[in-house]
């Protein structure tokens, strides 16, 4: 299984040094390349990250049923088409013009770029967190070598950024679904073969959106009302998962400017909803979970004894994490250069990239460090609910650049908002601070921090800002 994931990771190196070969980083704004493949086939590689896939969006399943996840794939979806609106509307046929125009109208770009960039990094650390416990607890890998095995993948996907940017990470998006389908699809002919059976008492819970003894919505006693809520939680969560996603803005971005037309729009839809599709079956044929304290690794707890079948989850797995990581490192990345470029100009920026992007690996690296010995492995991904929740209702309400508001009114706004989570997180820490069903409760506070949000810049936000105001 080692030799099988080494031959992965060189190969998938060779694959990024063969195809940016032709075409390496410009010394002259190096990241701002908009002639990149596959662009809505990668959009829905990313989603398949492992916070999100076997964290947040297999546990909302499975706990809180369908109508949470219905919720949360038209909330993608709608996110993706608030996004193509936006950008089939504005004149520039270039990414770097479009975003720089609507951050120009700022006197300062910090206070809108730096919440988004400390998102992304810390998505990032929470993806080496979940991998380094699945390689621990789901492989037998020990302690110490699967912490140097997480630090090592990431690495690859650091290198990624480095040798190719954008071009790098679209194309081996690509490579990276094919494997996280091959991963899937194993899943399901393992089942099929081994004669396993779908608990119906199981599905139905999950197909009608009963979750009895598991979070906040168990009060409401009128079924439809519940499912209503459900739903309502799931959408915020869904939009704004990608509308604080720099990295997606650029993939919608590129597609709607390269074909106009309703089929861009049906890609990007499809592209949206395909990862909850897919997942579908996985989540019926499991078991069913008592409320409480949970193993966060049952998913591959009843394959264990199948090295093959490993193998294959193995490939799909470090396949997840590398097109979420990849996509959340150059995020951070490219606003880093933002920032730097809009306090001085220089004809040669690749060396202030690699310069960045170095500072900010061992960033993510000693955050990921400092945080491993914790025993939830998706502790940091309930953290970043509020986080995303204020960026999403963010750009939502700015209606992504179109509008704006004073920029230390959005500084005051963010550290209102993340000092209000921040206590939220530790009152409640026996919510999140260890694995179990009951995890479901911080979404609902994290949805309170969105409205919020949303509703205060919506009021606050205007067309334009006079230059050199503060």
């Amino acid at each position: 299984m080692a030799q099988l994931t080494g031959l992965f990771l060189i190969a998938t190196l060779l694959f990024v040094h063969l195809s940016t070969k032709a075409r390496p980083l410009q010394r002259a704004r190096p990241l701002d390349v908009d002639e990149v493949p596959f662009p809505a086939a990668g959009q829905a590689s990313t989603v398949f990250s492992l916070t999100a896939l076997f964290g947040a969006y297999y546990g909302i399943f499975l706990v809180l049923g369908v109508y949470a996840v219905i919720g949360l794939s038209i909330g993608s979806v709608l996110a993706l088409i608030a996004i193509r609106r936006s950008v089939l509307h504005a004149a520039e046929e270039r990414y770097e013009h479009y975003l720089f125009n609507r951050l120009n109208r700022l006197p300062d770009f910090l206070p809108f770029l730096a919440p988004l960039a400390a998102t992304q990094l810390l998505f990032g650390v929470s993806e080496l967190l979940v991998l380094r416990r699945m390689l621990a607890a789901g492989f037998g890998v020990a302690e110490i070598h699967a912490t140097l095995m997480a630090i090592c993948i990431a690495a690859i996907g650091y290198l990624y950024c480095l040798i190719g940017g954008y071009n790098a990470v679209f194309r081996t998006d690509i490579v990276q679904l094919v494997f996280i389908l091959v991963m899937c699809t194993a899943l399901l002919v393992h089942f099929i073969a081994s004669g396993g059976q779908i608990d119906p008492t199981a599905a139905a819970v999950r197909l009608h959106g009963v979750h009895p003894g598991h979070w906040y919505a168990d009060v409401i006693r009128i079924p439809v009302l519940q499912h209503l809520f459900d739903f309502l939680v799931g959408l915020p969560m869904g939009m704004t998962f990608l509308l604080a996603s720099p990295d997606t803005w650029k993939r919608v971005f590129i597609v709607t400017k390269r074909d106009r037309r309703p089929r861009s729009l049906i890609v990007l839809i499809a592209a949206g909803a395909f990862p909850f599709v897919l997942i579908t079956p996985m989540v019926l044929l499991a078991k069913p979970l008592s409320p409480g304290t949970i193993n966060p690794m049952f998913i591959l707890e009843a394959i264990a004894a199948n090295d093959a079948l490993m193998g294959a989850i193995l490939l799909g797995l470090i396949s997840s994490f590398l097109s979420a990581f990849n996509s959340a490192f150059i995020s951070s990345l490219h606003l880093a250069v933002l920032q730097v470029r809009k306090a001085k100009k220089r004809k040669n920026e690749l060396a202030v990239v690699r310069f960045l992007a170095g500072g900010l690996f061992v960033a993510l690296a000693l955050f990921f460090l400092f945080l491993f010995p914790m025993s939830n492995p998706y502790a940091l991904g309930n953290v970043l609910l509020g986080p995303y929740a204020v960026a999403g209702a963010t750009v939502l309400a700015l209606r992504g650049g179109n509008r704006v508001v004073r920029p230390l009114f959005l500084f005051g706004l963010w550290t209102v908002t993340m000092t209000t989570w921040a206590v939220y997180l530790i009152v409640r820490v026996n919510d999140w601070g260890i694995a179990s069903t009951h995890e479901a409760n911080t979404i609902p506070p994290g949805i309170a921090l969105f409205v919020v949000t949303l509703v205060v810049l919506t009021l606050a936000g205007r067309k334009e800002l006079p230059r050199g105001s503060v």
